[in-house]
């Protein structure tokens, strides 16, 4: 009877050693698993951040040359400034009537102004673009230099030549 006894206890701790085998297993697996998906989720989250960063760098500089491409036309672009910030001023005629297009940096935005010639914005009240942190706007002749410091401290430099200016030949 003994005997009996001992092989139903020996039986009961193997089982026993099995169980604790198959569970150490699969808390490995579940472990292995969950640092997976951490590890992806942080890798997905990286790779989502630079694509912005890349998109916010690409969005200024070519909303930048688009806006001043499209008024390329003597007398049209000028820098001013707005609120003690630089400005870049695209002026137009629609119907015989002088508009103006400021784009310029305030609250941490790259806003966009449209409205007539006469008119000189509230430094808050243009439409916001992109955020930013400060746009520096510069001309030497026909090439106008536009250093824009994004949100996140990326500096985007922006060179932009104009040919209205430019002589018949040149």
């Amino acid at each position: 009877m003994k005997e009996m006894e001992r092989d139903k206890a020996k039986k009961q701790r193997e089982s026993y050693m099995a169980s604790a085998g198959v569970m150490l297993a699969f808390l490995i697996f579940a472990f292995c698993t969950v640092a997976m998906l951490l590890y992806s989720t942080a890798f997905c989250q990286k790779i989502s951040q630079r694509g912005e960063q890349a998109w916010e760098r690409r969005t200024c500089g070519q909303y930048l040359e688009w806006k001043v491409q499209q008024m390329d036309e003597a007398g049209c672009i000028s820098t001013k400034k707005l609120g003690g910030e630089d400005a870049l001023v695209l002026t137009e005629s629609i119907e015989g009537e002088a508009y103006s297009t400021w784009i310029y940096c305030s609250g941490g935005w790259m806003r966009e102004y449209f409205a007539e010639s006469t008119s000189v914005p509230d430094p808050e009240a243009g439409t916001e673009i992109l955020e930013v942190n400060q746009v520096h706007i510069s001309q030497d002749g026909n090439l106008f230099s536009i250093k824009t410091e994004l949100s996140d401290g990326t500096q985007v430099c922006t060179e932009i030549c104009i040919h209205s200016g430019e002589e018949e030949g040149e």
